[in-house]
């Protein structure tokens, strides 16, 4: 179910994106503040007091990576057009991925469940690190 949700939600951002004007702040600004809610779900995460703070952070994760879904990264907008596509939807089923782990996580933490939600942050940095790796 996940796997078709990704499909279907990069599919519908990928009609867009091409029409929209990149705009590198805007992302930037959205990394930003997804890397300091990441950062402060991260130094919480075995804090099961600090839970409630952290469903609010995971649904601000989840809100930037909805609105980031459709940006370009300006290392995207920078290669060659051949190679944009492709690397665009890469680029946007990171974000997708990101999206349904912050859902998940989410859910975790108002379950109480840390250990859970500390695999899905591990998960979380995993592909954060990838992205940076391939776009930043």
């Amino acid at each position: 179910m996940k796997s078709l949700f990704v499909i279907l939600l990069t599919g519908l951002m990928s009609l867009n994106v091409f029409a929209q004007e990149t705009l590198h702040g805007s992302l930037e600004d959205l990394m930003k503040q997804m890397g300091d809610n990441f950062k402060a779900i991260g130094s919480t995460i075995d804090d099961p007091s600090k839970n409630q703070n952290n469903v609010l952070r995971a649904a601000d994760l989840r809100s930037i990576c909805i609105k980031s879904l459709p940006e370009v990264p300006h290392k995207i907008s920078e290669m060659p057009a051949e190679k944009q596509p492709e690397n665009l939807r890469t680029y946007q089923s990171l974000m997708a991925q990101l999206l349904l782990l912050s859902v998940d996580l989410e859910k975790s933490l108002q379950a109480n469940d840390n250990v859970g939600a500390k695999a899905i942050v591990v998960k979380m940095a995993e592909l954060r690190k990838a992205g940076h790796d391939l776009f930043k």
